[in-house]
């Protein structure tokens, strides 16, 4: 059995006026997007493709970061996570 997983960031799909929504404009304006963007649906689906296609099938257990750069800017603290949740 393999098992992958992808984290992805903001994405430009139907549920997302709801995220908007229930978190606020303010807060998805000042969200960091290192690519200037957010995702389009077809840019996650790929990266789903990639992990759990046969080509991929020694990749397992793994979880891909399609988030456009957040999660690399948090990691290396050029992104100020706390910030995102400030007033």
């Amino acid at each position: 059995m393999r098992i992958n997983s992808i984290q992805p960031g903001p994405t430009d799909t139907p549920m997302m006026p709801s995220f908007v929504e229930q978190m606020g404009a303010e807060f998805f304006e000042r969200f960091p997007k290192p690519v200037g963007r957010n995702s389009r649906p077809d840019e996650q689906a790929w990266a789903l493709v990639m992990v759990n296609s046969p080509r991929s099938s020694y990749v397992a257990a793994t979880n891909v970061f399609t988030d456009g750069g957040l999660s690399g800017g948090l990691f290396t603290n050029s992104i100020d996570f706390d910030a995102l949740f400030s007033a």
